[in-house]
């Protein structure tokens, strides 16, 4: 109960004051909730010809979830996102519908799809690198502040260079440190023939190799 009163006095037009008056509300947080007679609702609620899903504390819930055998997909702003049987477009991303559910945490003609029921981007298992549900073949793909790459198999790259980049033992582009004789700058780049201070002192990198392509 506590919980519900806080989340309405959160959820004025200003996000400072309690209001229980019906309607919709956001929070300062930016979260959407709406109140009726007083309270939050909970679970599915018709408004204005349109079915939303909201969460016990209830806040609407955004991204793709299924509910008693239905899918509901609200997008970040609270709208709620039409769908049809099969593949359906969310953002960048994509979420399969199949007997009015959305799958999860499966493989769709060779897509991989994550719990949130939106196409995968990170890593499967340890090594195996993805990119919006699709292996990531030759290619650089972030995940969450980490830079990987791809080889031909979709596998991460570890322990060793590309072109002007060192991955670790974990398959993250190195920053800011040194590979044997080769200094690598906050941006990844090992740049040949330069001075470098490191310790209060001063060092000349060696000449290593071309410099590849890197999406920012």
């Amino acid at each position: 109960r506590r919980q519900r009163q806080m989340c309405i006095r959160d959820s004025n037009k200003t996000g400072t004051g309690f209001d229980t008056s019906t309607g919709w509300k956001k929070t300062k947080y930016g979260y959407y909730a709406y109140c009726e007679n007083g309270k939050l609702v909970t679970g599915t609620k018709t408004i204005n010809g349109k079915t939303y899903y909201f969460g016990q504390d209830g806040y609407l819930i955004r991204g793709v979830t299924n509910y008693k055998g239905k899918a509901y997909v609200q997008d970040a702003n609270g709208n709620v996102i039409n769908y049809k049987e099969g593949w359906n477009a969310f953002g960048k991303q994509w979420f399969y519908i199949q007997n009015g559910r959305a799958l999860m945490n499966t493989s769709v003609g060779g897509y991989y799809i994550g719990r949130d029921g939106l196409t995968f981007t990170g890593i499967l298992g340890s090594n195996v690198l993805v990119n919006n549900g699709l292996k990531a073949i030759k290619q650089w793909v972030k995940v969450y502040d980490e830079w990987y790459y791809g080889d031909a198999n979709g596998h991460i790259l570890k322990n060793q260079w590309l072109g002007n980049y060192y991955f670790d033992e974990y398959g993250c582009m190195a920053t800011n440190r040194w590979i044997d004789n080769y200094y690598v700058g906050a941006d990844g780049l090992y740049r040949p023939s330069q001075w470098i201070k490191s310790n209060g002192k001063w060092w000349l990198s060696l000449i290593h190799i071309s410099e590849p392509t890197r999406p920012y």
